[in-house]
């Protein structure tokens, strides 16, 4: 990668100075960047097909822009200043054009980032899945490098982590943590996967189990003592189970369920919404497997999981629409945006 052009630094100042989440650099138009999930222009200068090309070769490798020139688009990381950011490029009818979204800096105060004190728990097991479900851009990545931040500094451990791309770089320190980049350290999640479990993992960070190969070794590697973090792009917790369940035929879904039900340790769910004052609050709905979820996985009545999650407060469980009133009666966030991203209705 090259040095940035000063094109792309004004736009990244910009985008830093305003606190946007995302900056959208499209061919033939002006940069545009996301304040509080509203898009806004950035500058009124459009950006040329040369300065587009010139910023890719900054923010590629040489193995990206192969991918790139086959598939049409690709995925990166890159660091400016002290930020990390995270980036697709990819091509329309008017040329290229690159979507960065700003990676805030991880903090592991769990209250401050608004992640359930539970999660703790579940995530020193020393064997099952956690899941984290949620949209793009809902910050299922921030919760899982707090989670990781969390066992690197209470715990000594072997995490490897399989990304694509690499988004926060961890300093180890109680633990040792191997990071592999899909297609720079390892061929796919699936190959990362079955080589993890010969490589002595305590915990096997899945960036996202994509298909039914990933989910299936994700599974293995959860049943075999080892604690599996991964997350999914789903809206809801109970999304999130059948959305596994779903990938798999009849002839395999009775041993599936089974296998699921023993290792699920529990799932957050999250979105992000825009707070009173600015800014953006995290809401979230948490699962814990216990009996009646892991019976009702088991048994194929997955319908019944959403009772499962209502009835389930004495363990830390909540819904979504829980979430919202509690942030909306706190003053976090409005009367209309607390209706708007509610889940049951």
């Amino acid at each position: 990668m090259k040095e940035f052009t000063e094109r792309m630094k004004k736009i990244l100042d910009i985008c830093m100075e305003s606190h946007a989440s995302d900056l959208l650099i499209k061919t033939g138009l002006a940069p545009a960047i996301r304040v509080n999930g509203k898009l806004l222009a950035a500058e009124r200068e459009p950006v040329s097909a040369e300065e587009v090309g010139a910023m890719l070769d900054c923010i590629l490798s040489d193995y990206q822009k192969g991918k790139y020139a086959e598939n049409m688009q690709a995925d990166s990381s890159f660091r400016y200043g002290e930020t990390n950011f995270r980036c697709n490029v990819f091509r329309d009818i008017h040329g290229d054009n690159i979507s960065v979204r700003r990676l805030n800096l991880v903090s592991t105060d769990f209250n401050v980032l608004g992640i359930p004190e539970q999660l703790k728990k579940l995530v020193q097991s020393k064997s099952g899945m956690l899941l984290i479900t949620g949209p793009t851009g809902s910050g299922k990545s921030t919760t899982m490098a707090c989670l990781i931040n969390y066992l690197n500094q209470t715990t000594g451990q072997h995490i490897i982590t399989l990304e694509d791309p690499i988004e926060y770089v961890y300093t180890p320190g109680r633990s040792i943590i191997s990071q592999r980049e899909v297609g720079r350290d390892v061929a796919s999640f699936q190959s990362g996967l079955t080589a993890a479990l010969r490589q002595d993992p305590d915990v096997i960070l899945v960036g996202e189990m994509r298909d039914k190969a990933s989910i299936e070794i994700a599974l293995t590697a959860a049943e075999t003592g080892h604690l599996v973090l991964s997350t999914l792009h789903t809206t809801g917790t109970v999304n999130c189970i059948d959305r596994i369940l779903s990938v798999f035929n009849a002839e395999q879904l009775g041993q599936i369920r089974q296998q699921f039900a023993m290792v699920l340790l529990g799932v957050l769910s999250q979105q992000l919404i825009p707070a009173v004052g600015g800014g953006m609050v995290l809401g979230t709905e948490f699962m814990v497997a216990n009996s009646s979820v892991r019976g009702s996985i088991r048994t194929g009545k997955t319908a019944m999981l959403s009772t499962a999650l209502q009835l389930g407060k004495a363990e830390g469980m909540y819904t979504m629409d829980t979430c919202l009133e509690q942030l909306f009666q706190k003053g976090r966030i409005t009367k209309e945006q607390m209706e708007n991203y509610k889940l049951y209705r």
